[in-house]
């Protein structure tokens, strides 16, 4: 096969406070990075800039994951959502935005969001393209939707969830390309 895949790497497994690892992924030609934001972080009100403002000053999404007698590869207490963003940006590597649900949490949007919640989640997914475009200078940032679909998410509301999510990233984002679930990048790109 000629033709080189760019790489990747997915949330916390990146450890970029540490320049050798930094280094080799960077030699090895990894090009992205897979961010996850926990919806269920979200508290219930309009989406608007201080709103995501925020967000980004909160926990990195992954927090949610930690077992913290064993440690895996979540989340260090002190990381906030915009580290991954700024790390992005110092390294020019295309963020993927993962909007998901943990599993672990209980919130108002739930881990299946109704059609109550599909015109939060548009004007959510534009304010915070808007956010990362405007305060960190991406030209491109693409999209996840609900990173990992559920026994409690039927194939219709993934769609619906997926299809406002959608519309909100790309008004702000329209060459950016939006990923549904599948087993691998190259297969779930819309």
């Amino acid at each position: 096969m000629s033709e080189k895949l760019n790489a990747g790497i997915c949330w916390k497994s990146c450890q970029y406070n540490n320049p050798n690892h930094v280094n080799n992924l960077v030699d090895e030609g990894f090009k992205f990075l897979r961010i996850y934001v926990n919806l269920a972080d979200f508290p219930q009100a309009v989406p608007n800039q201080a709103y995501i403002n925020n967000l980004m000053n909160g926990h990195d999404g992954m927090w949610a994951w930690d077992n913290f007698s064993q440690r895996w590869w979540s989340a260090n207490p002190n990381d906030k959502v915009r580290d991954s963003f700024t790390f992005c940006k110092a390294n020019n590597w295309l963020p993927i935005v993962c909007f998901g649900h943990s599993e672990e949490q209980t919130s108002w949007l739930t881990r299946s969001p109704g059609a109550d919640k599909l015109v939060w989640l548009k004007l959510m997914a534009t304010e915070f393209a808007e956010y990362i475009k405007t305060n960190f200078g991406f030209t491109r940032a693409d999209m996840e939707s609900w990173n990992e679909p559920n026994e409690c998410m039927g194939a219709s509301t993934y769609a619906n969830v997926t299809i406002n999510l959608s519309q909100g990233w790309k008004s702000v984002y329209p060459n950016s390309w939006v990923h549904g679930f599948a087993s691998n990048l190259k297969e779930q790109n819309y």
